[in-house]
């Protein structure tokens, strides 16, 4: 357990996220994670229920999953949408109702959203309980803020609005005051991703859930162009999602059932693994915050090729690899060929990648939090 400063007092801390990271989806909720192993007053946390094993917490944490229905929305339309949106909001509601009893009792004096979407929670414990109330917008949940007048209203509700990205900025301009603005970015466990060495082997590797935010069509029709000068070279995807079929499909239509490979969940050690095998790193999304998996890469010394979205670039240009426009297969090809034929551009990226991933760390993330806490029980 991590040891907080002596001559501060500890804070009652509820912690509300829809993920957390299990042993079969290992990177879904990880700053919620890392916001627990780093930050040591007695904490609750509250998330959905899901399949796995959860990483384990210190023993100053308890950690409840609850049991609550859910459904995509972002993938239906007409009334499959209605009764998608419905069957989420009753599956809120289901779950602020069983957190109830273990919030009045833990009586907290932070109640911290790692999603918009439990705001039941935080009202109650802002308004009922006495608690100040922060919410983290982790990626494209900040892009609904400029179209929705009552996230704004409910978001204003909240003593501090954290970001993970600087390009979420622009969704942020206006509907919250920048004196409630927090920059807490991503980091990377660098014990859990060591550099691997130069030999390699000739594949891309992309991880991630396979939803429309990650752009994988895009990714497939710019392998297919590489692939035509590089037969030797594989794709592999780790990860699943709704577009799993969609995708499998396309890579047919696109000859590539033996070049591309759907290799489901992995585990954190198996990414790990495949990192530093792996001789380039590619994301593909047309929406992002500050993901997670280009520190990961790069930690690995896995040269990255990303599109300019969140705060990917920024990354990038850190000397890491490559960022072209999103949604441009052409580009990525253009990158991915120019990491492969420039042996110069590839050594120093990923030489680079490790320095750069030991600048991003979750403890000086959870050190800026924990004190943000301090100061909002101050006033």
């Amino acid at each position: 357990m991590p040891e907080q400063d002596r001559d501060s007092a500890p804070i009652r801390i509820c912690r509300v996220m829809a993920t957390y990271p299990t042993d079969t989806r290992p990177g879904m909720g990880l700053p919620e994670y890392y916001m627990f192993a780093h930050i040591s007053d007695p904490s609750l946390g509250i998330a959905r229920l899901r399949r796995g094993r959860p990483m384990p917490t210190p023993s100053n944490v308890r950690l409840l999953r609850l049991p609550y229905p859910d459904a995509a929305v972002s993938n239906a339309s007409g009334l499959l949408r209605l009764w998608a949106l419905g069957l989420k909001i009753l599956g809120y509601i289901t779950f602020w109702l069983l957190s109830l009893p273990y919030m009045i009792r833990f009586q907290p004096q932070i109640v911290h959203l790692h999603s918009p979407m439990p705001m039941l929670h935080g009202l109650f414990c802002k308004y009922i309980l006495g608690a100040k109330l922060f919410i983290t917008f982790h990626g494209t949940d900040a892009n609904h803020l400029p179209r929705s007048r009552i996230l704004r209203a409910l978001v204003r509700r909240a003593d501090k609005v954290c970001y993970v990205s600087t390009a979420m900025l622009q969704s942020m301009e206006g509907a919250v005051p920048d004196n409630r603005l927090l920059y807490t970015p991503n980091g990377v466990d660098t014990a859990a991703f060591p550099p691997g060495n130069e030999e390699r082997q000739p594949k891309i590797l992309m991880v991630g859930s396979l939803r429309w935010q990650k752009g994988y069509p895009d990714a497939l029709n710019a392998f297919a162009k590489f692939h035509e000068n590089r037969p030797d070279w594989r794709l592999d995807i780790a990860g699943v999602g709704p577009l799993h079929e969609e995708l499998e499909a396309r890579t047919r239509d696109l000859h590539l059932e033996d070049s591309v490979r759907f290799l489901g969940m992995r585990s954190r050690d198996q990414v790990a693994t495949l990192m530093r095998e792996s001789r380039l790193f590619l994301l593909s999304s047309v929406s992002e915050g500050f993901p997670k998996v280009l520190l990961e890469a790069s930690a690995s010394g896995l040269p990255i090729v990303t599109t300019d979205v969140g705060s990917c670039r920024d990354l990038a240009e850190e000397g890491v690899g490559l960022a072209v426009e999103a949604g441009n297969p052409d580009a990525i090809t253009t990158a991915l060929e120019s990491m492969a034929v420039d042996e110069d551009l590839w050594r120093s990226s990923s030489k680079r990648g490790p320095e750069v991933a030991k600048e991003h760390s979750w403890e000086a993330t959870a050190d800026v939090v924990r004190d943000a806490y301090s100061k909002a029980l101050s006033r």
